[in-house]
């Protein structure tokens, strides 16, 4: 199951709202997996998300 590693982290980020962070983490997989299926469909979820609504800056506060 290559890219699973970055499947994971991927779900747990957007779980965080951390979307920048998410989408960074799977073109990274995709980069290292290209057409790897899982990354791909979690890929286009991402983009039909509410994108970047906090101003920059304000991403991390929560942690």
């Amino acid at each position: 199951a290559y890219g699973s590693a970055y499947h994971i982290a991927a779900e747990a980020l957007i779980q965080l709202n951390q979307l920048k962070n998410a989408r960074a983490i799977l073109e990274e997989g995709l980069f290292y997996h290209p057409g790897h299926q899982g990354l791909s469909k979690l890929l286009d979820t991402i983009a039909r998300l509410p994108f970047d609504t906090k101003p920059e800056g304000e991403q991390n506060t929560t942690q």
